[in-house]
């Protein structure tokens, strides 16, 4: 992981002939989320039950406990 962006899933760093060019991508809580609706929208039952606004709503609040977890998990390591 790069030191420019902790928040950074995918952080890029490249040359180019006159500069290096830094590229973040997606945040840890986009992929998170991203691949929350994944998991789910997999399951034609679930998706049949939820709207998208709630879809979203539901994959970002469960990144957000990740982020948590995870946040929590340095702490103690800490």
């Amino acid at each position: 992981m790069s030191n420019h962006d902790p928040h950074s899933a995918f952080p890029m760093v490249y040359p180019r002939p006159d500069v290096w060019t830094y590229a973040t991508g997606l945040t840890k809580r986009e992929l998170f989320a991203a691949m929350a609706m994944q998991g789910l929208s997999a399951n034609p039952g679930y998706v049949e039950s939820l709207d998208a606004a709630r879809l979203a709503r539901w994959s970002v609040s469960q990144a957000d406990a990740l982020l948590a977890a995870l946040a929590e998990e340095e702490s103690d390591a800490g």
